[in-house]
């Protein structure tokens, strides 16, 4: 840990990885500062987020459920149609062991109640703060620079997303990589959006298309003749707010390393380290599970709970290993999902590594065997795994 100085965590990024790591190690009594680019105000993605029974679990472990489990909208099922509008299967989220009611809520409602929550902490948030590199690691401590100023830290958390400043210094092989899909959500709501194949754009490209709301609705109405009743009105709302419609391309980070190996004291969570498709509604809630889990790793080493001489970069290594194994599993579900309800056109452009176009037996099949993706994963044996040695 840092010389003089107490064990202290420093998060780029002030999402919603970055909060609810921040409220994790303040139940474990590690001092933290959140640096983030922009305005308290702002919402790079304003629409919804669903939240399922394992993010659900993460957050009530957190403390950082109980003020907004009443603020969203529940829903018990998964429906999957393909492009012909056909229902081709359903995933129950009501079974008694996944414990909680999914929940579909606006980001802005969770950003400002866990907000709220930090303050109550006193835990602060550096608003307008740039992220301007890793300067050095001596010994028990990081020091990176924000805003051409230098500060210190025991540890580094990249939280900052699917566009990570921090990713190519924790894994100088990482790669980004745009999927060919954008998506087009309602800022108003928290329940619609499509995708649709698009070229890449430069950043200037996604900033003039943004800007461009007649052509966002082109885009999402496309086929309208041809869609269901439901996304028929969805899409005549839309056309009276048009100002509301936003983008979201799909990119997909592959970091082959979480924890930098040249110092162990940089760490990656959330899209920074592992982006799944937004379409799959479980990106949200693998950094949720990061951010508790990472949170409980370093209360352990803080407290040197895992040993008279806690190697930090092995246990935060063991946490990469137990995290990491996870979200390989959860790719593997989505992955079925997203060949189940692609359009041809989707199949054909995008850059999606498809599975076998599902059947209805299988969808139900797998669906059933994938239920643990739901069921809150921190019972006996998280807390087994957490106290081994390394």
């Amino acid at each position: 840990m840092a010389e003089g100085k107490r064990f202290n965590v420093a998060i780029i990024g002030g999402g919603f990885a970055g909060m609810t790591l921040a409220l994790a190690l303040s139940n474990e009594g590690i001092p933290c500062t959140i640096y983030e680019l922009r305005g308290p105000n702002y919402m790079r993605l304003p629409g919804g987020v669903a939240l399922t029974g394992n993010g659900l679990s993460a957050l009530d472990h957190i403390g950082a459920l109980d003020c907004i489990k009443d603020k969203g909208f529940a829903f018990s099922e998964l429906a999957y149609t393909n492009e012909a509008d056909e229902l081709v299967g359903r995933t129950s989220l009501a079974k008694p062991e996944f414990a909680y009611q999914p929940t579909r809520i606006l980001r802005k409602v969770c950003i400002a109640e866990w907000r709220a929550l930090l303050e109550e902490k006193g835990v602060p948030i550096r608003y307008f703060s740039r992220f301007g590199g890793v300067v050095s690691s001596p010994g028990g401590a990081v020091t990176f620079r924000i805003n051409d100023e230098i500060h210190s830290a025991s540890i580094l958390v990249g939280a900052d997303g699917i566009h990570s400043t921090l990713r190519s210094y924790v894994c100088p092989s990482a790669s980004l990589e745009y999927l060919g899909l954008l998506g087009l959500p309602d800022r108003r709501i928290a329940l619609v959006a499509r995708q649709v194949v698009y070229a890449e754009q430069d950043r200037a490209g996604w900033k003039a298309l943004a800007e461009d709301k007649d052509t966002l609705y082109t885009l999402l109405a496309k086929d309208y003749g041809s869609s269901n009743e439901i996304l028929r009105s969805f899409l005549d709302a839309a056309d009276v707010h048009r100002d509301a419609l936003f983008i979201w391309p799909f990119y997909k980070a592959e970091a082959a390393e979480w924890v930098s190996r040249q110092t162990g004291r940089v760490v990656l969570i959330g899209d920074a380290a592992h982006a799944l498709p937004p379409s799959s509604g479980q990106g949200v809630n693998m950094a949720l599970e990061d951010s508790y889990t990472l949170g409980r790793i370093l209360g352990l080493v803080a407290r040197g709970g895992a040993g008279a001489d806690v190697d930090l970069k092995a246990q935060l290594c063991r946490w990469e290993g137990y995290r990491r194994d996870r979200v390989d599993r959860v790719m593997k579900w989505v992955n079925f999902i997203e060949s189940t309800t692609a359009s041809s056109e989707q199949a054909r452009e995008t850059k999606y590594h498809f599975d076998e176009r599902a059947t209805q037996e299988t969808l139900d099949e797998k669906s059933e065997s994938f239920g643990w993706i739901f069921t809150p994963p921190f019972g006996e044996e998280f807390e087994r795994w957490l106290k081994e040695e390394q």
